[in-house]
């Protein structure tokens, strides 16, 4: 079957596109119920009591559904009888509606990855939403993160938070590198970028000195960004 995804509210087309039959039955069904008969090549129909607001039939076989109700999520399928054949014989096409409210620029499903193998929330890790946070980091901890975001009707641009939690007397200062440059945050050991793109992945270097000590100590951090994302470290 093939998948159509659809805001609810809005408008969307289940096409046939059938040419060549005129004069032959189409049937549309919402599951096992008949919606819709017409003739291919007519601009009649008869559409199924209950359902004249929202289907609209076309005289390529075409369906078209407006103002949809997350309620017509459902799998159709259109039937046409080629003239001169038995009943029996027909085309038959399966589609698979889904409808969302989900609007522009909101996220339906998230998924975090490490190098491409995909994140669980366990002990280690806590998948919070648009947040992943890493307890205990570790040697294994390194290398390539991303974020896959799934909008059926949009893509998301997004926001970058990046937060190091450290500890010790004093506290040590915490900053961000890119580029080898000092990047800016609304407060030490935050690095907020807003509208995020692919441009901005790479790797990010976040650097802790304790200012009594003199101490040092760097740690890199990949970063494969597709969108909206949080990482809270704790070191």
């Amino acid at each position: 079957p093939t998948r159509v995804d659809a805001e609810a509210g809005g408008r969307v087309l289940l096409s046939a596109s059938i040419s060549g039959l005129d004069g032959s039955t189409v049937r549309w069904f919402m599951g096992s119920l008949l919606v819709v008969r017409g003739t291919l090549g007519s601009d009649a129909a008869d559409v199924a009591a209950g359902h004249t607001d929202v289907l609209r039939w076309r005289r390529d076989g075409s369906l078209s559904l407006v103002a949809v109700p997350l309620s017509y999520s459902h799998r159709y399928s259109v039937e046409v009888d080629t003239v001169g054949v038995e009943a029996s014989d027909f085309i038959r096409k399966e589609f698979i509606l889904k409808v969302s409210s989900v609007q522009q620029g909101e996220v339906e499903h998230r998924k975090w990855f490490l190098e491409g193998e995909e994140i669980r929330s366990t002990s280690h890790y806590s998948l919070r939403e648009e947040q992943l946070l890493i307890h205990q980091l570790r040697r294994g901890d390194a290398g390539r993160y991303s974020l896959q975001l799934l909008n059926p009707l949009s893509e998301v641009e997004g926001h970058l938070n990046l937060t190091v939690l450290s500890e010790g007397f004093p506290v040590p200062t915490a900053d961000w590198l890119f580029g080898g440059k000092v990047l800016p945050g609304p407060q030490p050991g935050v690095l907020d970028l807003t509208n995020v793109g692919v441009t901005q992945g790479g790797t990010y270097t976040c650097q802790l000195r304790n200012q009594q000590s003199g101490a040092q100590r760097s740690k890199n951090i990949t970063l494969l960004i597709y969108g909206v994302c949080t990482l809270y470290y704790h070191y």
